[in-house]
C-alpha cells in the first residue's frame, strides 16, 4: 500500500512537534537527586524531605518525552532531526531491499511483535517555583507550570499495520476497549511537607493542592470490545460500537496557535518518605510513596463532546476519510461519520462540555546511601486506569546510580517503560544547571527510533552550602539540632 507525501509530511511534523515540546515523562535522573529542591516534589510532594537547603528556587525546568510501539524510524537518532528532509523518509513496506536504498535513507516502518499498542507524549515547562523552611519540622511551596499530556492505549494489535492489511476479508477479528486522549493545561500549585520523628527515622508527609486551567483537550474512549471485519471497497463491519469522543474547538483551524482557557479544575499530589537516619553520614536508607496527579479538568468553552452508540451492526465506508490534510474539515469528517452509523450528521453531538483525568499515577521510591557520595535509587511507577476519560500515564520501572556532591553530580537511570525495552539514560549537574535523558541510545546512537526524551534545570539556592567533596545532600541540613536532639553539621 503506497502512501502518498502527506504521509511522510505528518511523520516529519509529529516528530518536529513532539522534540520542540518541553516536557518529560519523570526525569529520574534529576528528580531523585537530594539536591533537586523544589523540582523533587513531581515524583513526590515530600520528595525534598531530605533537601539540605532552606530554601530553593526554580527558575526554569523542560524537557520532553515521547515514546511509542506502533511506528519507528531506522536507522534515527535525535541529533539527526533538522536534517530530515523530505525525501530522506522511505516508507518501510514499500523497501524491497534495503542495500539499495540512499546513504541518507531512514525507514519509517511499523513495529510488528504481537503486543498491544501505546503510545504516550508528555511535556511540561516548570516555571519559577519554590519551598522555603518554616521551622525545624515544616517546608511550604509554591510551583508553576505549563504542562501538555497525551496518550493512546489499549489498542489491540489487530488494528497494527502488518496484522491488519495482511488480514483476509470477511474475517472477523476483535477490537478491545482503548482510549485516546490529549490535553494542555497550566498549574499553580501550593506545596506543604512536615516531618514527625518515627521509630528509628523521620517520617516526612507532603501534599501539593493545585490549580488548574484548560486549554485543548480531544478524546476518544471506545469502552465496548467489538467485532471488526473488512469488506472489499474500502468498508468496515462493526457488530456494536460505542464511541465517546470531543474536542475543544479553539484550535482547529490553520490559523496560528492561540492560548484559549477552555476549562479549569483542581488535582492534588500527596505523598510520604520514611528516612532510616546516620547521624554521622546522613541517612542510611529512605523509602517513600506517593499519588501524583490525581484529578480532572471541565472543559465548558468551546467544546463539542460526540456519541456513537448502536447495539446493531453497523457499516462504514472509509474512503471518505483518507488523505485529510487541511484540519478544517475535521467536523466536516465528524458529521459524515455520524451520517453513516447514525444516519443523521448531527445526531452524534451530545454535549458542550466533558471533563479528563489527568494522567495519575502511584509511585514508590527507594533510596540506599552506599558511601556519603553514593546511592542507588529504585522506583516505580504505574499509571493509574481511572476509566473514562483522560490521559493514562505510561508505566515505568528504574534503577538510578548516582553520585552527589555539592557543586555536581551524575546519575545513571537504567529504566524500563511500559514493561516492554530496557533504556539507559544519563543527567549530569553542574551547581545550578542540569541536564539529562534517560534514554541515551536515541539522542547520540543511530538505531530504531521509537521515541525519546531529554530534560534540562535552572535554579539557585544556597551559596554556601559546604566546598567538601563529602555529600550532605542526605543530611540533615538545618544548623540547629535534629527532630532527635542530635546536633547535625554546621555548614
Amino acid at each position: 500500500m503506497k502512501q502518498s507525501s502527506p504521509f511522510k509530511l505528518c511523520i516529519i511534523c509529529s516528530l518536529f512537534l513532539f522534540t520542540t515540546t518541553l516536557g518529560a515523562q519523570e526525569q529520574l535522573g534529576f528528580h531523585t537527586d537530594n539536591y533537586a529542591g523544589i523540582n523533587a516534589v513531581w515524583l513526590n510532594p515530600a520528595g525534598h524531605a531530605n533537601s539540605p537547603f532552606q530554601w530553593d528556587i526554580n527558575l526554569a525546568e523542560g524537557a520532553f518525552f515521547l515514546e511509542n510501539n506502533y511506528f519507528k524510524l531506522t536507522p534515527f537518532r535525535l541529533l539527526d532531526l533538522n536534517k530530515i528532509t523530505f525525501d530522506d523518509i522511505v516508507y518501510g513496506p514499500d523497501v524491497k531491499d534495503p542495500a539499495e536504498l540512499a546513504p541518507n535513507a531512514i525507514i519509517q516502518d511499523f513495529v510488528d511483535n504481537g503486543r498491544k499498542r501505546f503510545a504516550n507524549v508528555s511535556g511540561h515547562v516548570m516555571g519559577p517555583s519554590f519551598f522555603v523552611r518554616l521551622n525545624e519540622t515544616s517546608t511550604i511551596g509554591l510551583t508553576t507550570a505549563m504542562r501538555v499530556a497525551g496518550s493512546a492505549s489499549g489498542i489491540t494489535d489487530n488494528l497494527s499495520y502488518y496484522p491488519y492489511f495482511a488480514r483476509p476479508f470477511y474475517e472477523a477479528f476483535q477490537v478491545n476497549k482503548f482510549s485516546l486522549g490529549f490535553m494542555t493545561w497550566s498549574e499553580v500549585g501550593l506545596n506543604y511537607m512536615h516531618q514527625v520523628e518515627a521509630g528509628d527515622g523521620e517520617l516526612s508527609i507532603g501534599a501539593t493542592a493545585k490549580y488548574l486551567m484548560g486549554y485543548d483537550g480531544a478524546f476518544l474512549y471506545n469502552d465496548r470490545d467489538f467485532l471488526l471485519t473488512k469488506i472489499p471497497g474500502d468498508t468496515l463491519m462493526a457488530n456494536a460500537v460505542n464511541f465517546n469522543y470531543g474536542y475543544t474547538t479553539s484550535n482547529i483551524s490553520m490559523d496560528a496557535y492561540q492560548v484559549s482557557r477552555n476549562g479549569s479544575g483542581v488535582g492534588f499530589d500527596l505523598g510520604f518518605v520514611y528516612t532510616v537516619k546516620d547521624y554521622d553520614d546522613g541517612y542510611t536508607w529512605k523509602i517513600g510513596a506517593s499519588l501524583i496527579d490525581i484529578g480532572k479538568i471541565k472543559f465548558t468553552k468551546n467544546t463539542k463532546e460526540h456519541l456513537v452508540n448502536s447495539a446493531e451492526p453497523v457499516v462504514l465506508a472509509t474512503e471518505g476519510f483518507q488523505n485529510i490534510e487541511n484540519p478544517e474539515f475535521f467536523e466536516s469528517k465528524l458529521g459524515y461519520f455520524s451520517e453513516q452509523l447514525l444516519g443523521d450528521s448531527t445526531l452524534s453531538l451530545v454535549d458542550d462540555q466533558f471533563s479528563m483525568w489527568l494522567p495519575g499515577a502511584i509511585s514508590v521510591q527507594f533510596d540506599y546511601s552506599f558511601t556519603p557520595n553514593f546511592f542507588v535509587n529504585a522506583s516505580v511507577v504505574q499509571g493509574i486506569p481511572f476509566g473514562g476519560v483522560g490521559v493514562r500515564r505510561g508505566n515505568l520501572l528504574a534503577v538510578t546510580p548516582r553520585f552527589e556532591h555539592r557543586w555536581f553530580g551524575a546519575a545513571l537511570p537504567l529504566s524500563i517503560y511500559n514493561w516492554q525495552d530496557v533504556r539507559v539514560g544519563l543527567a549530569a549537574r553542574l551547581a545550578f544547571f542540569t541536564v539529562g535523558t534517560s534514554n541515551l541510545g536515541s539522542v547520540f546512537r543511530q538505531t530504531t527510533f521509537t521515541g525519546s526524551d531529554f530534560y534540562f534545570a535552572v535554579k539557585i539556592n544556597p551559596f554556601d552550602l559546604g566546598l567538601g567533596g563529602r555529600s550532605k545532600g542526605h543530611k540533615t541540613n538545618r544548623k540547629h539540632k535534629s527532630l532527635r536532639g542530635v546536633k547535625c553539621y554546621e555548614f
